[in-house]
């Protein structure tokens, strides 16, 4: 708790915890913790984002995002959560946009605290280009969507990396941050 910065406003809920290799929590353990999540919200008077889950192939503890959702959601059905967290992998505006829209269910802003072209891949950087361009502009007029951001800065799957390793932009991290947004809130 002493590692929140100071003028911090959000608190992200588990990375991941459908799947073996990231919080690896069931949905039932998650709710059962949550309560100190929201201890600790309460204490620096931060927003909740809830767990951020994804669909999980391999080592998983639930593989669908919306049933650990909703089996999350009952087994905490008092659980303070300000947001969705979303996270998206797939490589076409039509399967993000399908995506968002079943996480609309939950009534909630949503924040797409991860999306990239990785699924399917590798892509090119054009065809990466072309979805983050896209992707951003459908993104800021998506009413549901209160913020959303690329993956990773820096990562070793092929054509995902927004930065070089001199910190300066790649081709795809130029066309992410120049694609047309408004400011954050």
């Amino acid at each position: 708790m002493n590692s929140i910065p100071a003028g911090s406003k959000y608190l992200l809920g588990f990375n991941e915890p459908n799947f073996g290799k990231q919080a690896n929590l069931t949905a039932q353990k998650a709710a059962e913790l949550w309560p100190q999540v929201e201890q600790i919200a309460a204490m620096k008077q931060l927003q909740i984002v809830s767990p951020a889950t994804n669909y999980c192939a391999g080592s998983c503890n639930q593989t669908d995002p919306f049933v650990w959702l909703d089996d999350f959601f009952k087994a905490c059905p008092g659980c303070k959560v300000d947001y969705i967290g979303v996270h998206w992998y797939a490589c076409t505006l039509d399967a993000l946009k399908v995506h968002i829209n079943k996480m609309k269910k939950y009534n909630k802003p949503l924040w797409l605290t991860e999306f990239a072209c990785v699924d399917g891949g590798p892509w090119s950087v054009e065809q990466v280009k072309a979805y983050a361009t896209a992707s951003v502009a459908w993104l800021e007029q998506e009413p549901s969507v209160f913020r959303y951001s690329w993956f990773s800065g820096r990562t070793d799957i092929q054509n995902v990396s927004v930065l070089g390793n001199a910190g300066e932009l790649t081709a795809i991290g130029s066309a992410y941050v120049n694609a047309p947004h408004a400011p954050c809130p």
